[in-house]
């Protein structure tokens, strides 16, 4: 092999060539994230200032019959837990871009491996916490 250094020096050149197009295509990704997580706090924000506004109307409505309401309209609970579960979702898929994410593995419960044996320290478990 000859040319095997120059050969070399052109792959590394044409990697630190081209790395950046890496870097922007997951810079453009990590920001359509975001800026879906942020339509989304919009949407949840409004349904909170709907209820809250729902809230206020009823109030002024129970003064004017002179009776007082105490109650407080809740946020439309079926649309904010969606809205919630794809805030939640993205900021998974946020986490997993930046490489954040705790890669879980499947403990092995072969015969052949000795079972492992937590143990608390500084814990007294037999005190009452009465």
């Amino acid at each position: 092999m000859r040319h095997r250094d120059a050969i070399d020096a052109v792959v590394a050149g044409m990697v630190d060539q081209f790395s950046h197009i890496w870097a922007s295509r997951k810079e453009v990704r990590i920001r359509c994230l975001v800026e879906r997580y942020e339509e989304i706090q919009e949407l949840i924000d409004a349904l909170r200032e709907d209820a809250r506004q729902a809230t206020e109307s009823l109030r002024a409505l129970a003064e004017k019959t002179g009776e007082e309401y105490i109650g407080e309209v809740l946020v439309n609970g079926p649309e904010f837990r969606a809205y919630t579960r794809d805030q939640q979702k993205i900021l998974r898929d946020i986490a997993d871009e930046l490489g954040q994410l705790v890669t879980r593995s499947q403990p092995d419960t072969s015969a052949n491996r000795p079972h492992l044996l937590h143990s608390i320290l500084g814990v007294d478990l037999n005190k009452r916490w009465d």
